[in-house]
């Protein structure tokens, strides 16, 4: 069984603000992280779910993030 977590980009515009799915996953599968040299540009933050085969399926992360950014597929 293969979980594959995906993250609408256009609707996550600011992780750094938001972070919801950082604090609700119990499974710790997401990280925030800056993409460019300046960390300070907060347009340059983003959410990955990396530890996606830490993934419970409780999809409290798809039910709490308040842009509906996120889904859960399992394969």
């Amino acid at each position: 069984m293969r979980t594959i977590v995906e993250i609408d980009y256009s609707k996550c515009t600011s992780p750094e603000e938001c972070g919801v799915c950082l604090q609700v996953c119990p499974s710790a599968v997401f990280i925030m992280y800056f993409t460019d040299e300046d960390f300070h540009n907060p347009k340059e933050w983003k959410v990955e779910a990396m530890f996606t085969s830490l993934c419970s399926h409780c999809n409290l992360c798809v039910k709490k993030c308040p842009k509906n950014a996120i889904s859960i597929t399992v394969k």
